[in-house]
């Protein structure tokens, strides 16, 4: 699928390729009347084909449009071209944050921090909208020139509940939160992947980078505990509840996770606000680095991934055994009131 050259929507001129994943194509192009710059995302055919799909995703992407944050790229337009869906979106001069880690290996914490509580600011805004992100990872991630978060593809995560079925889930398997492995996300999920992330920032690596295979890291996600980062033990507190197996157990919003960052000494004079820029000096070189095996690379993109047979998957946030207390409360006031009712029959026999 080659669109250099070509018009979408009869005023986006194609220009160039800049990015592709297992879900869509990214061009760089123009507004040809207003000599705009914009970013245009196309969907592989494969999420064109159902029409299903397309209203719905037509439908999520209007909602996603509306969003209206200085750590969210703006969506401008949207539609269906050809059979194809695309997505118009703004053009940030910079590069994602996995191309920054790819290059620098990993950050200081600062700037760790820093980076994290953008994108947690971008994420409480569009929580409140009642958006869920569902494939938060540093490839949907952009860093400006001036140090500027942008959280992407709000108007694309929103496929993640589409055509998977009842055998596969969507989502970058690396950062996907336990429960995300039976086809479940809410706002928590998107808290337990920016944990993930901000592990990466940290160490260079994700918590279980060295599994050998997508089953081996389903299993490890599902079960084991996150090596510590060796980087500060209150960071380490805090993403030990940031990367929990259980949602209940996470921090429940993005603001309450912010907060625990942000009482860390080295988050001092660091702010968190929805409509505060925060500056950070991590630089955006558009370097590749190595080429990475393609295992390790299909783990980095969006795609559908098997889910674990049920009884691999015992991992359920079940709360408190309300219905198991009330019967044994009937239980035992059955036989407290039968024993009575003997020992008053004995009594006055």
């Amino acid at each position: 699928m080659n669109l250099v050259g070509k018009t979408i929507g009869g005023k986006y001129k194609v220009l160039e390729q800049i990015g592709s994943g297992g879900m869509a194509v990214v061009y760089r192009g123009e507004h040809i009347y207003l000599k705009k710059p914009v970013a245009i995302k196309v969907m592989l055919p494969s999420f064109s084909e159902n029409p299903e799909l397309v209203q719905r995703f037509l439908q999520e992407a209007e909602m996603a449009s509306k969003l209206d944050h200085p750590n969210i790229v703006k969506i401008f337009d949207f539609g269906d071209e050809d059979g194809l869906l695309y997505l118009v979106m703004q053009f940030i001069d910079g590069d994602t944050l996995e191309r920054i880690l790819r290059h620098r290996g990993k950050l200081s914490l600062r700037e760790a921090i820093n980076i994290t509580l953008q994108v947690l600011s971008a994420l409480q805004y569009a929580h409140e909208k009642g958006l869920v992100h569902r494939d938060i990872k540093p490839g949907n991630v952009m860093i400006n020139k001036e140090g500027r978060a942008y959280l992407l593809d709000f108007g694309i995560a929103v496929l993640g509940g589409m055509g998977g079925g009842e055998k596969t889930a969507v989502g970058t398997p690396e950062y996907m939160a336990p429960e995300q492995f039976r086809g479940r996300a809410d706002r928590r999920s998107d808290l337990y992947s920016v944990g993930v992330m901000l592990y990466e920032m940290l160490t260079g690596k994700t918590p279980f980078q060295d599994a050998k295979d997508i089953y081996e890291l389903q299993h490890r996600i599902l079960r084991d505990p996150i090596p510590p980062t060796e980087v500060d033990p209150e960071i380490d507190a805090i993403l030990e509840k940031a990367l929990s197996k259980l949602p209940s157990q996470r921090f429940q919003s993005a603001k309450e996770f912010a907060d625990a960052l942000l009482s860390i000494e080295e988050a001092k004079g660091m702010e968190y606000n929805l409509r505060v820029k925060i500056e950070t000096s991590i630089p955006a070189e558009n370097t590749e680095g190595k080429v990475e095996e393609e295992e390790f690379r299909m783990r980095k993109i969006t795609q559908f991934v098997p889910l674990p047979e049920e009884e691999e998957f015992e991992i359920e946030d079940k709360g408190f055994p309300w219905r198991l207390f009330i019967i044994l409360m009937v239980l035992g006031i059955l036989i407290f009131g039968g024993a009575l009712g003997i020992l008053w029959y004995i009594l006055h026999k």
